[in-house]
């Protein structure tokens, strides 16, 4: 079910939010201003223009969340509200989904947008199998094109009320006209702002779709300027090269905050970071060994000195921020001695060797943690050999199939506003490389039964049991170190109005203007 809900109300909504979380009680607010230029500093580029294959957070909040709309859209309360389709009902059984489009909405080429274009979308997912994209959309038996505003999803195993709502809002979900994909453009959507150009590492520039569905956005353009350094990001915002800037490092953080001409946000996120270990592989098949590994990495600590105290340590399967969490899933206390005691009764009471793998400069803190947690492991007798990669060859050697996997250790982000994603595209059996991020290898038949069950269930106390019995058995059994929930930084000047962060780590820049 739906409802009807225009562009202004949910920007008037996201507005109120972002403000309420910043600066207090809200009085009479502004009306936004029209023009201007927003320069956004921006850890890393977009890793791709084809919005369907991107496998980043940040390239949904510079593309996704800009030049497309998806049928329906999360705020920053994390509740689903409509975008492209105004309402929609699914069948008692969950194998059939009807979306009911909005109507006069057209691509930036000005073609229509409509059940066809759906259709045409869904479809080319589907039948490029775009970055295993099918943990989305792989249970899609059918687009049927009821009429020109009518769309209907038929699915071959039937599918709950969120987790298809949260599959439909990613940031994969993006609806690209269909004519300019003919012509082998990719950029062409429907949001409140047209791609202009991208210079691969350097930036990416978007101008106002004057003629955007809801209104045009209150800004002229938004440019994305590539900016690895932290430290330079920093000083690039407090200069006033840039209006805002993402991803501010964690020492950064409460500097800034006291600065009276700068906005920080730092919400609590539904990610996470964790470090998988191969469930197949030598000693790490003994729950006791990765139980010792967790028992052995003190997580308060790592907290207070490398995330400066804005992340939180685990303890459960989920982030706090996740719907549903279940705190009393319990964690692992700092304990050497356990760990020690542990690793002997397993028969490695001293010279287990494993290989530990990282990406470099991708996630805020994370080589600084991995070289924690290696400290940590050696003074339990595990020698953890770090080998720090760049992303794309530390994406494809950590995803290399099990018989070719040397891989026993490695850090990772991860999260998700469902558990269906944030629990089952890691953890089921099915979702080993190359269809999906288990690239612990961890096959449990019970975890595989739970979260089966948990994506098809309607009911909200029900998915509330489910995923208790889930994040408790998870924890029991180990496949990952469990480490921090994590708190992304960002900040903007005074002059920047309407930003917004959703806990899903997205900045949500379309209602944004600026007051100068």
């Amino acid at each position: 079910m739906g409802q009807r809900v225009g562009w202004r109300a949910v920007a008037a909504a996201l507005l109120v939010a972002a403000l309420g979380a910043t600066s207090g009680a809200l009085g009479a607010q502004p009306r936004p201003k029209t023009g201007g230029t927003l320069n956004i500093a921006s850890p890393i580029d977009v890793d791709t223009l084809d919005i369907h294959k991107t496998g980043t957070v940040l390239t949904g909040s510079m593309l996704g969340m800009t030049v497309f709309d998806r049928l329906v859209e999360w705020n920053v309360k994390l509740e689903i509200v409509p975008g492209l389709a105004e309402s929609w009902q699914a069948s008692r059984d969950g194998l059939h989904w009807t979306f009911q489009l909005r109507r006069g909405v057209k691509f930036h080429d000005g073609t229509p947008f409509n059940a066809d274009a759906v259709k045409a979308n869904f479809e080319r997912v589907a039948r490029d199998r775009v970055r295993a994209r099918t943990r989305v959309f792989g249970e899609v038996k059918a687009v049927e094109v009821v009429d020109d505003h009518t769309v209907r999803f038929v699915m071959d195993r039937p599918k709950g009320f969120h987790v298809m709502l949260e599959n439909l809002s990613s940031y994969n979900g993006p609806i690209i006209s269909p004519a300019a994909l003919k012509q082998g453009k990719v950029t062409v959507g429907t949001g409140p702002f047209r791609f202009v150009e991208h210079r691969p590492g350097e930036r990416l520039v978007l101008e106002a779709n004057r003629e955007y569905w809801a209104g045009r956005p209150p800004l002229d353009r938004i440019v994305w300027r590539t900016i690895p350094d932290p430290a330079t990001r920093v000083r690039m915002l407090e200069t006033g090269e840039v209006d805002a800037a993402t991803v501010i490092p964690f020492q950064d953080v409460a500097r800034l905050q006291r600065r009276q001409d700068l906005t920080v946000q730092a919400p609590r996120m539904v990610v996470f970071y964790i470090i998988p270990m191969n469930t197949q592989r030598g000693p790490l098949k003994d729950v006791r060994v990765r139980q010792a590994l967790n028992y052995a990495v003190d997580k308060e600590q790592i907290n207070r000195t490398v995330l400066f105290g804005l992340g939180r340590p685990m303890d459960s399967a989920m982030s706090s921020a996740q719907r549903p969490y279940y705190k009393r899933a319990g964690g692992y206390e700092y304990n050497p001695e356990r760990a020690k005691q542990l690793l002997r009764e397993a028969g490695y009471g001293s010279g287990l060797k494993l290989k530990f793998r990282v990406p470099a400069r991708r996630h805020p803190g994370g080589e600084q943690i991995s070289e924690a947690v290696q400290g940590y492991l050696a003074a339990v007798g595990v020698q953890a050999e770090l080998e720090t990669l760049e992303w794309a060859t530390f994406e494809s050697v950590t995803a290399r199939p099990l018989d070719r996997n040397d891989t026993d250790l490695y850090f990772y982000w991860w999260g998700g506003a469902d558990p269906d994603l944030s629990l089952a595209f890691i953890l089921h059996s099915d979702r080993w490389p190359p269809r999906g991020a288990n690239r612990g290898f961890y096959k449990n038949p019970r975890i595989d039964e739970l979260l089966v069950a948990g994506r098809m269930e309607a009911d909200l106390r029900r998915r509330v049991q489910i995923y208790g019995e889930v994040q408790e058995a998870i924890v029991k059994d180990a496949p990952w170190i469990f480490l921090t929930e994590v708190t992304v930084g960002t900040a903007w000047r005074p002059h920047v109005k309407a930003l917004s962060v959703i806990p899903t780590t997205t900045l949500d820049v379309r209602g944004a203007w600026l007051d100068r």
